[in-house]
Protein backbone atom coordinates (compact mmCIF):
# COMPACT_ATOMS: atom_id res chain seq x y z
CA UNK A 1 0.00 0.00 0.00
CA UNK A 2 1.40 3.70 -0.84
CA UNK A 3 0.70 6.35 1.72
CA UNK A 4 1.46 9.85 0.54
CA UNK A 5 1.51 13.06 2.43
CA UNK A 6 2.24 17.06 1.01
CA UNK A 7 4.47 19.09 2.88
CA UNK A 8 4.51 22.12 1.92
CA UNK A 9 6.54 24.24 4.05
CA UNK A 10 8.51 23.27 7.38
CA UNK A 11 5.55 22.02 10.15
CA UNK A 12 2.92 21.74 7.97
CA UNK A 13 2.09 18.30 6.95
CA UNK A 14 -0.98 17.47 5.40
CA UNK A 15 -2.00 13.97 5.21
CA UNK A 16 -3.37 12.21 2.10
CA UNK A 17 -6.25 9.71 2.70
CA UNK A 18 -5.09 6.91 0.30
CA UNK A 19 -9.19 5.73 -0.02
CA UNK A 20 -9.70 8.50 -2.74
CA UNK A 21 -6.42 7.77 -4.76
CA UNK A 22 -8.29 5.95 -7.96
CA UNK A 23 -10.85 9.37 -7.22
CA UNK A 24 -7.74 11.96 -7.29
CA UNK A 25 -5.62 9.53 -10.25
CA UNK A 26 -9.08 9.84 -12.28
CA UNK A 27 -9.69 13.37 -11.85
CA UNK A 28 -6.43 14.52 -12.52
CA UNK A 29 -6.01 12.27 -15.80
CA UNK A 30 -9.42 14.17 -17.00
CA UNK A 31 -7.57 17.18 -16.07
CA UNK A 32 -4.54 16.37 -18.45
CA UNK A 33 -6.54 15.33 -21.61
CA UNK A 34 -8.83 18.49 -21.94
CA UNK A 35 -5.72 20.65 -21.66
CA UNK A 36 -5.63 21.48 -18.10
CA UNK A 37 -8.45 22.17 -15.15
CA UNK A 38 -8.73 26.17 -14.65
CA UNK A 39 -6.65 25.58 -11.29
CA UNK A 40 -4.70 28.46 -11.52
CA UNK A 41 -1.29 26.95 -12.41
CA UNK A 42 -0.07 23.52 -13.83
CA UNK A 43 -0.11 20.09 -12.84
CA UNK A 44 2.55 17.82 -12.44
CA UNK A 45 2.78 13.54 -11.81
CA UNK A 46 5.73 12.25 -10.76
CA UNK A 47 6.39 8.68 -11.05
CA UNK A 48 9.07 6.33 -9.46
CA UNK A 49 10.46 3.39 -11.36
CA UNK A 50 13.26 1.41 -9.00
CA UNK A 51 14.43 -1.79 -8.27
CA UNK A 52 15.11 -0.83 -4.64
CA UNK A 53 13.36 -3.26 -2.21
CA UNK A 54 10.16 -2.25 -0.91
CA UNK A 55 10.07 -2.06 2.93
CA UNK A 56 13.46 -3.03 3.31
CA UNK A 57 16.01 -1.06 0.80
CA UNK A 58 13.39 1.89 0.73
CA UNK A 59 10.56 2.81 3.17
CA UNK A 60 9.55 6.13 2.00
CA UNK A 61 10.16 8.66 -1.33
CA UNK A 62 10.68 12.26 -1.11
CA UNK A 63 10.03 13.92 -3.65
CA UNK A 64 11.49 18.05 -3.89
CA UNK A 65 11.18 20.92 -5.99
CA UNK A 66 14.21 22.36 -5.40
CA UNK A 67 14.03 26.10 -4.60
CA UNK A 68 10.37 26.13 -4.28
CA UNK A 69 9.65 24.87 -1.01
CA UNK A 70 7.41 21.92 -2.31
CA UNK A 71 7.87 18.37 -0.97
CA UNK A 72 5.27 15.42 -1.30
CA UNK A 73 6.57 12.04 1.22
CA UNK A 74 5.19 8.79 0.08
CA UNK A 75 5.65 5.79 2.10
CA UNK A 76 6.65 2.50 0.58
CA UNK A 77 5.14 -1.05 1.84
CA UNK A 78 6.71 -4.34 1.11
CA UNK A 79 4.67 -6.17 -1.61
CA UNK A 80 4.71 -2.40 -3.59
CA UNK A 81 5.83 -3.08 -7.29
CA UNK A 82 8.32 -0.30 -7.63
CA UNK A 83 9.81 -1.46 -10.61
CA UNK A 84 6.41 -1.44 -12.35
CA UNK A 85 5.66 1.72 -11.57
CA UNK A 86 4.29 3.89 -8.95
CA UNK A 87 2.52 7.37 -8.36
CA UNK A 88 5.10 9.57 -6.05
CA UNK A 89 3.81 13.58 -6.28
CA UNK A 90 0.60 14.75 -7.87
CA UNK A 91 1.54 18.47 -7.58
CA UNK A 92 -1.27 21.54 -8.41
CA UNK A 93 -1.34 24.79 -8.97
CA UNK A 94 2.11 25.73 -9.94
CA UNK A 95 3.79 27.75 -11.47
CA UNK A 96 4.82 27.34 -15.12
CA UNK A 97 8.48 26.86 -15.45
CA UNK A 98 11.35 25.19 -16.23
CA UNK A 99 11.99 23.22 -12.62
CA UNK A 100 14.32 20.77 -10.98
CA UNK A 101 12.58 17.73 -9.57
CA UNK A 102 14.71 15.65 -6.79
CA UNK A 103 13.53 12.28 -6.10
CA UNK A 104 14.93 10.93 -3.04
CA UNK A 105 15.27 7.02 -1.96
CA UNK A 106 14.92 6.98 2.46
CA UNK A 107 15.49 4.10 4.49
CA UNK A 108 13.67 3.01 7.64
CA UNK A 109 16.01 5.33 9.35
CA UNK A 110 15.25 8.59 6.93
CA UNK A 111 18.67 8.07 5.38
CA UNK A 112 18.95 8.65 1.59
CA UNK A 113 19.78 5.50 -0.13
CA UNK A 114 19.40 6.78 -3.75
CA UNK A 115 18.40 9.85 -5.59
CA UNK A 116 17.88 11.53 -9.05
CA UNK A 117 17.63 15.14 -10.17
CA UNK A 118 15.55 15.67 -13.24
CA UNK A 119 15.28 18.88 -15.01
CA UNK A 120 11.62 19.71 -16.27
CA UNK A 121 10.36 21.76 -18.61
CA UNK A 122 6.84 22.22 -16.85
CA UNK A 123 5.47 25.24 -18.95
CA UNK A 124 2.09 23.34 -19.24
CA UNK A 125 0.45 20.13 -17.39
CA UNK A 126 2.81 16.78 -17.65
CA UNK A 127 4.10 13.87 -16.38
CA UNK A 128 7.55 12.59 -15.59
CA UNK A 129 9.10 9.02 -15.06
CA UNK A 130 11.83 9.59 -12.84
CA UNK A 131 14.15 5.72 -13.24
CA UNK A 132 16.42 5.25 -9.89
CA UNK A 133 18.73 2.45 -10.55
CA UNK A 134 20.11 0.18 -7.52
CA UNK A 135 23.43 0.68 -9.08
CA UNK A 136 23.17 4.57 -7.72
CA UNK A 137 23.23 3.86 -4.22
CA UNK A 138 27.03 4.31 -3.78
CA UNK A 139 27.08 6.83 -6.32
CA UNK A 140 27.94 10.87 -5.15
CA UNK A 141 26.79 13.08 -7.64
CA UNK A 142 28.86 14.98 -9.17
CA UNK A 143 31.68 12.65 -8.60
CA UNK A 144 35.74 13.23 -8.90
CA UNK A 145 36.41 14.80 -12.34
CA UNK A 146 32.85 15.47 -13.49
CA UNK A 147 31.27 18.06 -15.01
CA UNK A 148 30.19 19.93 -11.72
CA UNK A 149 26.71 20.03 -14.02
CA UNK A 150 26.52 16.21 -13.62
CA UNK A 151 24.71 16.09 -10.44
CA UNK A 152 21.92 13.39 -11.13
CA UNK A 153 22.74 9.77 -10.70
CA UNK A 154 21.89 8.03 -13.87
CA UNK A 155 22.32 4.11 -14.22
CA UNK A 156 25.35 4.66 -12.03
CA UNK A 157 26.82 7.18 -13.28
CA UNK A 158 26.99 11.09 -12.58
CA UNK A 159 24.70 13.12 -15.62
CA UNK A 160 23.58 15.73 -15.98
CA UNK A 161 19.18 16.92 -15.18
CA UNK A 162 18.70 17.22 -18.39
CA UNK A 163 18.93 13.31 -18.86
CA UNK A 164 15.53 12.37 -17.85
CA UNK A 165 14.04 9.57 -20.38
CA UNK A 166 17.52 8.19 -21.68
CA UNK A 167 18.13 9.48 -24.91
CA UNK A 168 18.09 13.46 -24.51
CA UNK A 169 21.48 14.71 -26.35
CA UNK A 170 22.61 15.55 -22.57
CA UNK A 171 22.87 11.78 -21.88
CA UNK A 172 25.54 9.07 -22.09
CA UNK A 173 25.52 6.23 -24.00
CA UNK A 174 22.53 4.08 -22.94
CA UNK A 175 23.18 1.14 -20.28
CA UNK A 176 21.35 -0.94 -22.16
CA UNK A 177 18.34 -1.67 -25.01
CA UNK A 178 17.16 -4.95 -23.52
CA UNK A 179 17.71 -7.19 -20.51
CA UNK A 180 20.19 -9.27 -21.90
CA UNK A 181 22.44 -6.38 -22.58
CA UNK A 182 22.35 -6.27 -18.56
CA UNK A 183 25.03 -8.62 -16.03
CA UNK A 184 22.97 -11.25 -14.29
CA UNK A 185 23.30 -11.09 -10.41
CA UNK A 186 21.32 -13.51 -8.27
CA UNK A 187 19.17 -16.28 -9.93
CA UNK A 188 16.64 -14.90 -7.66
CA UNK A 189 16.06 -11.47 -10.00
CA UNK A 190 15.88 -11.24 -13.83
CA UNK A 191 17.75 -8.16 -15.73
CA UNK A 192 15.00 -5.63 -16.93
CA UNK A 193 16.02 -2.58 -19.38
CA UNK A 194 14.14 0.51 -18.22
CA UNK A 195 14.67 3.84 -19.82
CA UNK A 196 18.50 2.88 -21.08
CA UNK A 197 19.04 1.68 -17.78
CA UNK A 198 19.70 -1.84 -16.02
CA UNK A 199 17.37 -2.83 -13.48
CA UNK A 200 16.49 -5.83 -11.81
CA UNK A 201 13.04 -7.58 -11.11
CA UNK A 202 12.98 -9.31 -7.66
CA UNK A 203 10.94 -12.55 -7.37
CA UNK A 204 10.54 -13.67 -3.60
CA UNK A 205 8.46 -16.89 -4.41
CA UNK A 206 11.59 -18.04 -5.82
CA UNK A 207 13.57 -17.60 -1.61
CA UNK A 208 12.21 -19.92 1.34
CA UNK A 209 10.06 -18.86 4.02
CA UNK A 210 11.18 -15.79 6.09
CA UNK A 211 13.45 -14.42 2.82
CA UNK A 212 13.30 -11.95 0.25
CA UNK A 213 14.97 -11.58 -2.81
CA UNK A 214 17.95 -8.91 -2.78
CA UNK A 215 19.50 -9.29 -6.96
CA UNK A 216 22.58 -8.59 -5.76
CA UNK A 217 23.00 -11.23 -2.75
CA UNK A 218 20.08 -13.49 -3.46
CA UNK A 219 17.85 -14.98 -0.85
CA UNK A 220 18.45 -13.16 2.45
CA UNK A 221 16.57 -14.03 5.95
CA UNK A 222 14.02 -11.09 6.17
CA UNK A 223 14.72 -8.84 9.52
CA UNK A 224 12.77 -10.18 12.46
CA UNK A 225 12.31 -13.56 10.86
CA UNK A 226 13.46 -17.03 11.59
CA UNK A 227 16.76 -17.44 10.26
CA UNK A 228 16.44 -21.15 9.31
CA UNK A 229 12.93 -21.10 7.98
CA UNK A 230 13.73 -22.84 4.96
CA UNK A 231 14.97 -22.21 1.26
CA UNK A 232 18.64 -21.00 1.01
CA UNK A 233 20.90 -20.28 3.75
CA UNK A 234 21.97 -16.82 3.39
CA UNK A 235 24.70 -16.33 6.51
CA UNK A 236 24.86 -15.31 9.77
CA UNK A 237 22.14 -14.24 11.43
CA UNK A 238 21.82 -11.70 14.29
CA UNK A 239 22.41 -14.50 16.62
CA UNK A 240 23.41 -18.11 16.28
CA UNK A 241 23.26 -19.61 13.01
CA UNK A 242 23.52 -23.41 12.40
CA UNK A 243 26.89 -23.15 12.14
CA UNK A 244 27.05 -22.30 15.94
CA UNK A 245 28.56 -18.61 15.71
CA UNK A 246 27.61 -16.23 18.07
CA UNK A 247 27.71 -12.27 17.30
CA UNK A 248 27.26 -11.90 21.32
CA UNK A 249 26.57 -7.48 20.91
CA UNK A 250 28.03 -6.55 17.50
CA UNK A 251 25.00 -6.87 16.19
CA UNK A 252 24.95 -5.63 13.08
CA UNK A 253 28.52 -6.64 12.88
CA UNK A 254 30.91 -3.53 13.00
CA UNK A 255 32.38 -2.12 9.47
CA UNK A 256 35.26 -0.01 10.88
CA UNK A 257 38.11 -1.86 11.98
CA UNK A 258 38.70 -3.21 14.73
CA UNK A 259 36.34 -5.16 13.10
CA UNK A 260 33.82 -7.51 15.34
CA UNK A 261 30.44 -9.40 14.93
CA UNK A 262 31.81 -12.04 12.27
CA UNK A 263 32.91 -15.55 12.12
CA UNK A 264 36.75 -16.24 11.71
CA UNK A 265 37.66 -16.07 8.34
CA UNK A 266 34.85 -13.68 7.08
CA UNK A 267 34.64 -9.58 7.31
CA UNK A 268 31.75 -7.36 8.14
CA UNK A 269 30.78 -5.43 4.86
CA UNK A 270 27.58 -4.04 2.42
CA UNK A 271 26.44 -6.14 -0.12
CA UNK A 272 27.65 -4.97 -3.38
CA UNK A 273 26.89 -2.41 -4.91
CA UNK A 274 24.86 -0.96 -2.47
CA UNK A 275 25.81 0.72 0.97
CA UNK A 276 22.14 1.04 2.68
CA UNK A 277 23.79 -0.56 6.07
CA UNK A 278 22.54 -3.79 5.31
CA UNK A 279 25.62 -5.40 7.15
CA UNK A 280 26.20 -8.46 6.11
CA UNK A 281 29.73 -11.09 6.85
CA UNK A 282 31.81 -12.28 3.77
CA UNK A 283 34.73 -13.67 3.25
CA UNK A 284 37.95 -11.76 3.16
CA UNK A 285 39.03 -10.12 0.11
CA UNK A 286 42.49 -9.72 -1.34
CA UNK A 287 42.33 -6.07 -2.42
CA UNK A 288 43.88 -2.93 0.00
CA UNK A 289 43.98 0.95 0.37
CA UNK A 290 44.05 1.93 -3.07
CA UNK A 291 43.92 -1.19 -4.88
CA UNK A 292 41.48 -1.81 -7.92
CA UNK A 293 38.13 -3.40 -6.93
CA UNK A 294 34.68 -4.60 -8.47
CA UNK A 295 32.21 -4.85 -5.58
CA UNK A 296 32.94 -4.37 -2.11
CA UNK A 297 33.64 -8.16 -1.31
CA UNK A 298 36.92 -7.83 -3.41
CA UNK A 299 38.50 -5.44 -0.67
CA UNK A 300 39.85 -6.44 2.71
CA UNK A 301 38.72 -6.17 5.96
CA UNK A 302 37.46 -3.00 7.33
CA UNK A 303 37.49 -1.73 3.27
CA UNK A 304 34.52 -0.65 1.30
CA UNK A 305 34.84 -0.49 -2.77
CA UNK A 306 34.32 3.07 -4.49
CA UNK A 307 33.76 4.39 -7.28
CA UNK A 308 36.70 7.03 -7.98
CA UNK A 309 36.71 8.55 -11.43
CA UNK A 310 35.32 5.51 -13.19
CA UNK A 311 37.71 2.95 -11.58
CA UNK A 312 37.00 0.88 -8.54
CA UNK A 313 39.30 1.67 -5.33
CA UNK A 314 39.28 -0.07 -1.63
CA UNK A 315 39.33 2.81 0.78
CA UNK A 316 39.66 2.16 4.38
CA UNK A 317 35.93 2.56 6.63
CA UNK A 318 36.16 5.50 8.93
CA UNK A 319 34.53 6.99 12.15
CA UNK A 320 36.39 10.24 11.68
CA UNK A 321 39.33 11.48 10.83
CA UNK A 322 40.81 9.49 13.71
CA UNK A 323 40.66 6.48 12.78
CA UNK A 324 42.59 7.17 8.97
CA UNK A 325 46.39 7.44 9.24
CA UNK A 326 49.56 8.81 7.41
CA UNK A 327 47.90 12.18 6.95
CA UNK A 328 44.56 10.76 5.59
CA UNK A 329 40.90 12.46 6.20
CA UNK A 330 37.62 10.63 6.42
CA UNK A 331 35.32 11.76 4.16
CA UNK A 332 31.79 11.28 3.29
CA UNK A 333 30.83 7.86 0.80
CA UNK A 334 26.90 8.77 0.33
CA UNK A 335 24.56 10.75 1.50
CA UNK A 336 23.19 9.28 4.61
CA UNK A 337 25.32 6.26 5.13
CA UNK A 338 26.53 5.81 9.08
CA UNK A 339 29.82 5.84 7.86
CA UNK A 340 33.15 7.75 6.10
CA UNK A 341 35.74 6.66 3.75
CA UNK A 342 39.64 7.30 4.53
CA UNK A 343 40.70 9.58 1.52
CA UNK A 344 44.51 8.61 0.19
CA UNK A 345 47.10 10.68 1.40
CA UNK A 346 49.08 11.23 -1.63
CA UNK A 347 51.39 14.78 -2.46
CA UNK A 348 49.33 16.53 -5.21
CA UNK A 349 52.09 19.22 -5.62
CA UNK A 350 54.70 16.60 -5.93
CA UNK A 351 52.62 13.96 -7.83
CA UNK A 352 53.87 11.13 -5.12
CA UNK A 353 51.93 8.38 -3.00
CA UNK A 354 49.79 7.12 -5.55
CA UNK A 355 50.44 3.29 -7.23
CA UNK A 356 51.63 2.70 -10.95
CA UNK A 357 49.59 4.47 -13.61
CA UNK A 358 47.74 6.45 -11.33
CA UNK A 359 48.54 10.33 -10.44
CA UNK A 360 47.69 12.28 -7.15
CA UNK A 361 45.06 15.08 -7.77
CA UNK A 362 42.67 16.68 -4.93
CA UNK A 363 38.85 17.69 -4.45
CA UNK A 364 36.36 19.42 -2.29
CA UNK A 365 34.14 16.84 -0.68
CA UNK A 366 32.26 16.16 2.51
CA UNK A 367 34.43 15.78 5.43
CA UNK A 368 32.85 12.86 8.01
CA UNK A 369 30.78 13.16 9.79
CA UNK A 370 30.92 17.03 10.48
CA UNK A 371 29.86 17.03 6.48
CA UNK A 372 31.46 20.50 6.13
CA UNK A 373 33.44 21.09 2.91
CA UNK A 374 37.29 19.60 2.86
CA UNK A 375 39.81 18.74 0.73
CA UNK A 376 41.29 15.21 0.04
CA UNK A 377 43.34 13.25 -2.23
CA UNK A 378 43.02 10.94 -4.55
CA UNK A 379 44.64 8.76 -6.75
CA UNK A 380 43.17 8.97 -10.39
CA UNK A 381 43.99 7.87 -14.00
CA UNK A 382 45.98 10.78 -15.51
CA UNK A 383 44.70 13.18 -18.17
CA UNK A 384 46.58 14.50 -20.67
CA UNK A 385 46.40 17.97 -20.53
CA UNK A 386 48.90 20.68 -19.93
CA UNK A 387 49.46 23.18 -17.73
CA UNK A 388 47.22 26.06 -19.15
CA UNK A 389 44.86 24.34 -21.46
CA UNK A 390 41.26 24.26 -21.49
CA UNK A 391 39.26 21.80 -19.12
CA UNK A 392 36.27 20.94 -18.46
CA UNK A 393 36.05 19.35 -14.63
CA UNK A 394 38.95 17.24 -15.11
CA UNK A 395 41.40 15.63 -18.00
CA UNK A 396 44.01 17.69 -16.86
CA UNK A 397 47.78 16.06 -16.57
CA UNK A 398 49.98 14.98 -13.54
CA UNK A 399 50.15 17.37 -10.34
CA UNK A 400 47.16 19.55 -12.40
CA UNK A 401 43.69 20.30 -11.49
CA UNK A 402 40.80 21.77 -13.82
CA UNK A 403 39.77 25.55 -12.12
CA UNK A 404 38.28 27.81 -13.67
CA UNK A 405 38.72 26.12 -17.19
CA UNK A 406 41.87 26.15 -17.20
CA UNK A 407 44.23 23.67 -16.10
CA UNK A 408 46.82 25.03 -12.85
CA UNK A 409 49.19 23.27 -10.78
CA UNK A 410 49.17 22.21 -6.95
CA UNK A 411 52.09 23.78 -4.92
CA UNK A 412 53.11 23.72 -1.83
CA UNK A 413 53.18 27.10 -0.06
CA UNK A 414 56.26 26.39 2.35
CA UNK A 415 58.43 25.21 -0.84
CA UNK A 416 56.42 26.29 -4.32
CA UNK A 417 57.63 25.35 -7.15
CA UNK A 418 56.08 27.37 -9.58
CA UNK A 419 56.81 27.24 -13.73
CA UNK A 420 55.22 30.28 -14.69
CA UNK A 421 53.14 33.00 -11.62
CA UNK A 422 52.98 32.43 -8.35
CA UNK A 423 51.67 30.05 -5.49
CA UNK A 424 48.54 31.31 -3.70
CA UNK A 425 47.16 29.24 -0.64
CA UNK A 426 43.70 27.59 -0.95
CA UNK A 427 41.56 29.27 1.14
CA UNK A 428 37.95 27.80 0.66
CA UNK A 429 38.24 25.57 2.13
CA UNK A 430 42.04 25.76 3.35
CA UNK A 431 44.30 22.66 2.01
CA UNK A 432 46.07 21.27 4.61
CA UNK A 433 47.64 17.84 4.97
CA UNK A 434 49.62 17.14 7.70
CA UNK A 435 52.22 20.08 8.18
CA UNK A 436 51.51 21.05 4.71
CA UNK A 437 49.74 23.88 3.06
CA UNK A 438 48.24 23.30 -0.38
CA UNK A 439 48.18 26.55 -2.99
CA UNK A 440 47.34 26.75 -6.75
CA UNK A 441 50.10 28.33 -9.11
CA UNK A 442 48.68 31.84 -10.65
CA UNK A 443 50.34 34.14 -13.03
CA UNK A 444 51.46 37.13 -11.71
CA UNK A 445 49.24 39.80 -12.97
Amino acid sequence: MIQNAIRLRPGALVAYDPRVWGTWRAWTLACLLVAGCDGGGVTLLVELRTDLVPGFEVASVTTVLEGEGVERVTSVRVGDDLLAGVRVAELEGLAPRVRDVRVELRRVDGTIAAQRVVRVDHRSDRGVTVVIARDCVAVVCPGVGDDPAAVSCVGGRCEAPECVNGDEAACGDAECTTGSDCPSLDPCSTPECVGSICTYAADDASCGAGEFCRPEDGCTPIPGASPDAGGRDAGTDAGTDAGGYDAGSCVPCQLVSPQCGCPAGQMCTWPSPTTSDDRVCRPIGAAGTGEACAVHEDCTTGHICLNIAGEGQCLEFCDSSADCVDESVCISIGTGTPVGGCSIPCNPATNTGCGPGLVCTAATVRDFPSGTNTWWTLCVPPGGLAEGDTCSGGGCGPGLVCTNTKCIHFCDTAAPVCATGMCVAITTPEFRQGPRTYGLCYERP
